[in-house]
């Protein structure tokens, strides 16, 4: 009898010694493959394998590694140059308007010259975000894009790289340029100091218009951004520009009041950007 129970309990100890012993050695295959996987870019939850899944397998956008979400990502750059193609002519329309203006502010027509100026840099900004970013949602023509291996964030930021070149392209072309005329105009370099100050304005208008698209959905609220968009330009020349038009001159004398101006309208666009910028990293759907 003694015997029997002895050899059950050696059964019993051999048993459960395989079976630890089977154990760690499964743990350590696991964090071995764990381990693989980190040094190839992978995650370790992932389930991803190059060699069974191909490189073509798509992965949640948080396992991708650095390289393939931002320099190396076809779909990305493909969006981005499919929204660069489209703006083209709104991009060339900027440009031919400020041609027009300048025209007439040869021929002496510096009112109109004036305003075909700031629609050159502000409507590309009205017109790139409505049918880039809002119109795409409304037709839910952007539900073919998120069906290729792009995370929504992702898709986002695509939308936003290729909208603020487009808008800043011609903005800081035509900036520079006519900041070059009145610099080298005897009789009107003075004027540098409210041309930056209306200039910056467009800026601020186009970062807060992108940035209500970008943060919301809704078709009331980007109607009541529109609605403000064309109503600011009165406002502002109203209340602020007309305080900073100085007199034609030669001399370029920079107040303490445009100064200040400037420094407001760096810091609202550059805050409404970032506001941007915060909503596509937290975008986590746009369907």
């Amino acid at each position: 009898m003694t015997d029997a129970m002895n050899k059950a309990l050696a059964v019993k100890e051999i048993s459960f010694v395989r079976r630890t012993s089977a154990r760690a050695l499964l743990t350590l295959a696991v964090a071995l493959r764990r381990t693989a996987r980190r040094l190839e870019g992978g995650h370790p939850g992932a389930g991803y394998s190059p060699a069974v899944t191909g490189a073509s397998a798509p992965r949640p956008d948080h396992e991708q590694p650095l390289r393939t979400r931002v320099t190396a990502d076809p779909v990305f750059w493909g969006l981005v140059r499919k929204d660069l193609y489209f703006s083209r002519l709104v991009m060339v329309g900027a440009f031919l308007t400020a041609a027009i203006g300048l025209g007439a502010q040869m021929l002496g027509g510096s009112f109109a010259a004036a305003i075909l100026l700031f629609c050159a840099g502000a409507a590309p900004a009205a017109f790139l975000c409505i049918f880039l970013i809002s119109a795409e949602r409304q037709e839910r023509s952007h539900l073919f894009a998120l069906s290729l291996p792009i995370s929504p964030s992702r898709y986002l930021l695509a939308k936003v790289l290729a909208v603020t070149t487009a808008f800043a392209v011609p903005w800081a072309l035509l900036g520079l340029g006519i900041c070059l005329l009145l610099a080298i105009s005897p009789a009107s370099a003075g004027l540098l100091p409210y041309f930056t100050v209306v200039w910056l304005f467009v800026l601020d208008q186009y970062c807060a218009l992108l940035s209500v698209m970008v943060a919301s959905q809704s078709a009331a609220v980007v109607t009541a951004a529109m609605v403000m968009f064309n109503v600011s330009p009165s406002l502002f020349f109203y209340y602020i520009a007309r305080w900073a038009n100085p007199e034609p001159s030669a001399v370029v004398v920079w107040t303490a009041y445009e100064l200040r101006i400037v420094t407001i309208e760096l810091g609202v666009a550059a805050a409404c950007f970032a506001l941007t910028l915060w909503c596509v990293l937290r975008q986590r759907d746009q369907t």
